[in-house]
């Protein structure tokens, strides 16, 4: 969850098109 944790800002922006996996 390193990933969503430094991008939590762009992961939530663009949880739609880009998802955190």
């Amino acid at each position: 969850m390193v990933k969503i944790t430094a991008r939590s800002k762009d992961t939530k922006k663009n949880s739609n098109s880009d998802s955190p996996h």
